[in-house]
């Protein structure tokens, strides 16, 4: 499975791998914001500016994938056939390894038939082997997070030992810097969890605690980083208030409307220039929190 599953996305990939290249606002096709930071990594200007213009250090982003696609840029030059390949084939791979814990959640929870079927279905699944290929994100890398940390969740409910808890908590720590929404399901499995070892008659309080020590410990770096630099508190990324906004903005052409986003609005752009982001960011708070006051039946 897991073999098929590379091989049709590196496949995919060398066919499409030159579509990143189109020099055209400074290369956003390769990897969009991603790219724009790695490239400033690259150039040797730290975490900084993911649009188009060096604009200063930035937390727009969570710190691992940017930094993946440093490392390809590191070994196969810019923006160059290389580089995109490399960051292709480490998508194609992070998704053809997510094969593995699926293949076993569906072994423990179903049985063998339905494991093997669940894992060549992901093996063959177009809308995986587009994400491989057809964005260069962060997508690929997060499922197979998000399938490791249900997968070692359902191992806590019978295991003892302190390593399995030291793992969840590093898969939770470094879930949280590759995209902090992977989070997101964690007080609902911790819950679930915890019923479950209760019933068993297992500890729980005291492994829990481990496992949020190293997850706050893998954390804790990049934090005291934007708080060095923004001089605020941003356990990971700080773009909630732009979500927000382009949500509620009033332009109903697109969940994500043109309109309303720096990358692909000229007033956005030159109000980020303007403002710096941390300035950009609270702009948008004080634009959004107006627009849900004024028009609350457009929000609801």
């Amino acid at each position: 499975m897991f073999l098929v599953a590379l091989t049709m996305r590196l496949v995919v990939s060398f066919v499409v791998c030159s579509d990143y290249l189109n020099p055209a606002r400074n290369y956003w096709s390769f990897g969009c914001e991603a790219g724009q930071v790695a490239s400033s990594l690259y150039r040797g200007h730290g975490f900084a500016s993911p649009f188009f213009v060096p604009s200063g250090p930035t937390a727009l982003l969570p710190p691992v994938y940017p930094y993946l696609m440093f490392a390809c840029m590191k070994l196969f030059g810019g923006y160059t056939a290389a580089s995109a390949m490399a960051i292709l084939a480490l998508n194609s791979l992070f998704a053809a390894l997510t094969v593995v814990p699926v293949l076993c959640l569906g072994w423990r929870t179903f049985g063998e038939r339905t494991a093997r079927i669940a894992g060549w279905t992901w093996a063959l699944f177009p809308y995986s082997i587009y994400l491989s290929a057809g964005r260069m994100w962060v997508d690929t890398l997060a499922c197979l997070t998000a399938s490791l940390m249900l997968l070692q969740t359902i191992r806590l409910t019978e295991r003892r030992s302190t390593r399995d808890w030291l793992l969840w908590g590093a898969i939770l720590g470094i879930g949280a810097l590759i995209s902090p929404v992977l989070l997101g399901p964690l007080p609902f499995l911790a819950v679930w969890l915890i019923a479950r070892r209760r019933k068993a008659g297992l500890r729980w309080i005291c492994p829990m605690l481990v496992s949020a020590l190293v997850c706050l410990t893998l954390v804790a770096h990049w934090t005291i980083r934007n708080y060095n630099t923004f001089h605020r508190l941003i356990p990971v990324r700080d773009g909630f208030w732009l979500e927000v906004h382009e949500g509620n903005c009033g332009d109903t052409s697109d969940v994500q409307p043109d309109s309303s986003h720096p990358n692909t609005s000229a007033t956005e752009f030159a109000q980020w220039v303007s403002l710096g982001e941390i300035g950009y960011l609270d702009a948008k708070k004080v634009e959004a929190q107006a627009f849900i006051r004024e028009h609350p039946a457009y929000c609801a």
